[in-house]
């Protein structure tokens, strides 16, 4: 659905830290979703989901999304969903369109104006998240514990996160054309 689609597709990755450089690193879930509807979000990485069949038919998917230059591909926060693509699936993202970060900044220039979390509330007043928050903090300095959250709890974060994303492209798109 999303390969066929001209219409702008945000992503977005839960991870089990900010860089993916050290061994053990992984993508524990994913999440997409098109033109402000509704999110999609998956386990990828995830402990106990996929049998390691499936896992790869998932990954080389994921991979062809990724490389798929007819879709614009949409993110919060591109250098970071960017790297772990690299590193994690040593695969080069194809059509990037939009930085919500990047933009964020663009259009208003104060210090921690830019996160998703700043933007969703600005501009719809939603706040979410509260019950991930303990997991995503880092134990040893590297590796979080987002991994030891439910998953259904976890999906529904990182959906909000992807459908928030979209919606404030879309926003922004307005404000500056």
């Amino acid at each position: 659905i999303f390969n066929l689609s001209p219409s702008p597709v945000s992503f977005d990755y839960e991870t089990s830290g900010i860089r993916p450089y050290q061994e053990g690193h992984k993508i524990w879930t994913i999440s997409v979703c098109r033109m402000g509807e509704k999110a999609f979000a998956f386990p990828f990485s995830y402990p106990g989901v996929w049998s390691s069949q499936q896992f790869e038919q998932l990954k080389s998917q994921w991979i062809a999304f990724l490389l798929s230059k007819g879709v614009k591909k949409v993110t919060q926060n591109l250098q970071y969903e960017d790297k772990w693509g690299r590193w994690i699936l040593k695969t080069e993202t194809q059509g990037w369109y939009w930085d919500t970060m990047n933009t964020s900044h663009f259009l208003d220039e104060r210090p921690k104006s830019t996160s998703l979390d700043y933007q969703v509330f600005v501009n719809w007043g939603y706040e979410y998240g509260d019950d991930i928050a303990p997991f995503k903090k880092a134990v040893n300095g590297e590796f979080n514990r987002i991994h030891e959250a439910p998953l259904k709890s976890l999906l529904i974060y990182n959906g909000l996160d992807s459908l928030f994303t979209s919606k404030l492209q879309a926003r922004q798109f307005d404000q500056i054309y």
